[in-house]
């Protein structure tokens, strides 16, 4: 690894150790891993996550950096649901 590399490490490993939550460690775990040049297989297994996801991961931290990782679940538009307006109206006064 390059100097370059070590510091890079060093700040993913840093991001990893300080993030709030389980689900905001994991994908700077992943990233750390990889970027000490583990394998999508053995990151895999050590984090529990599938080798796909993991593969999937790193393309997003390289295409839109930090902002890129993370849980984005929340900032996907929820589905309205099988129950229409006036059903959930109805539901919530129930």
């Amino acid at each position: 690894m390059s100097p370059q590399g070590i510091a890079v490490s060093t700040d993913l490993e840093q991001q990893y150790r300080t993030a709030k939550g389980p689900i905001a460690r994991s994908p700077w775990q992943m990233i750390w891993l990889l970027a000490q040049g583990l394998a999508s297989a053995l990151v895999a297994a050590v984090t529990g996550y599938m080798a796909n996801w993991v593969r999937t991961s790193a393309p997003c931290d390289n295409q839109h950096g930090p902002t890129g990782l993370g849980n984005r679940r929340h900032h996907h538009p929820a589905s309205a649901g099988p129950l229409s307006a006036a059903q959930r109206t109805a539901l919530a006064g129930a």
